[in-house]
């Protein structure tokens, strides 16, 4: 709705800023538009905009959507009546008139959209002079600086959602961020080749096979990243495995490595567990007592190990999105500034 709003006040200014051209400096209009709709009149904007006095340049005009057109222009004197359509989203039609005098601007569009009839009343008055060249450059600088946070949010929240997904394998129906169109395309290929590096590590391994195997016990949807990107755990662990045998892992093998597991246990640890005594004087009961390792117990320990590190990561995040939310401010104060609303 705001952006309706918005897209008729600046057409209508243009156009009515085409019906009468002073000599002289730019103007700086102040405006008003009053929103009326079923019965309901909502609050007043104001807002301040220079008009070039020679028309070649005017800043609202820069604010067109491109999805909407004038039609059936005319002007008899001081007055402007024209009709408008905008298509997609923010679909309207409507009709419009605008009367302009030297120093004041009084006029009303009439449109259908989402369902509903509305009226929109513009007043303005002129209120002094500007330079309108200077206005769009503080006005694009502006903008400049509100895209530019804009990219940076969305870069700390993509960040934020990969080392997440990294740390737990995919939880929830995140899949969609990182599909075609989703705020985080981008940076799908940089998820999947951390959650790669992660799913051949002894640790990112164990974790995802635990939290998988948690999911299926519990009903929960878990792994969209791992299906995303195309990761077959079943697959990585014999490779894990061989690996695990020549680094002599041995919490790992008796987590994960059933088959290892029994051939170590045979050939190592034969009547390991029946003393307590004669266990502790072995020279292999390290290795033994790694052999009965459980899996979770694997993911525990890789879960200690990291806390402080997501604690270090938490805390930059949490610095960046300081950093962007006083930029987001100056930027704001920049658009009041230039437009006075």
């Amino acid at each position: 709705m705001r952006k309706i709003v918005l897209t008729v006040s600046a057409l209508g200014l243009a156009i009515a800023a085409t019906s009468v051209r002073s000599a002289g400096n730019d103007e700086l209009w102040e405006m008003t538009t009053t929103m009326k709709m079923q019965g309901m009149a909502m609050p007043g904007m104001k807002s301040k905009t220079c008009i070039a006095k020679d028309g070649a340049y005017n800043p609202d005009a820069d604010k067109k959507d491109k999805n909407c057109t004038t039609t059936d222009y005319k002007v008899s004197g001081n007055t402007v009546k024209w009709a408008m359509k905008c298509t997609g989203k923010d679909a309207m039609t409507g009709t419009g008139e605008m009367t302009r005098t030297a120093n004041t601007m009084k006029g009303t569009f009439n449109m259908q959209a989402e369902g509903m009839a509305m009226v929109q009343v513009m007043e303005g008055k002129r209120i002094g002079n500007c330079d309108a060249v200077a206005q769009k450059k503080a006005a694009d600088e502006a903008i400049a600086d509100l895209q530019a946070v804009s990219a940076a949010n969305t870069r700390q929240a993509c960040a934020d959602i990969i080392r997440s997904t990294v740390e737990s394998g995919g939880d929830g129906p995140m899949a969609s961020m990182f599909q075609a169109k989703g705020q985080c395309a981008a940076q799908k290929a940089g998820l999947c080749e951390q959650m790669r590096g992660r799913a051949g590590s002894y640790a990112g391994y164990a974790a995802y096979a635990n939290r998988r195997d948690q999911a299926k016990a519990s009903g929960q949807a878990w792994g969209w990243a791992i299906t995303e990107c195309a990761i077959n755990l079943d697959q990585q662990r014999p490779g894990l495995c061989r690996r695990a045998v020549g680094e002599k892992n041995h919490r790992f093998i008796g987590g994960f490595c059933p088959n290892e597991a029994a051939q170590l246990n045979a050939r190592e640890c034969a009547g390991f567990g029946r003393d307590y005594t004669a266990d502790l004087a072995r020279p292999n009961a390290t290795m033994c007592r790694a052999l009965r390792s459980r899996a979770a117990d694997y993911h525990d320990a890789d879960t200690k190990a990291n806390a402080e590190a997501d604690r270090a990561r938490a805390a930059e995040s949490a610095r960046e999105a300081e950093q962007n939310r006083a930029k987001s401010e100056g930027a704001m104060d920049k658009l009041k500034k230039t437009f006075g609303f």
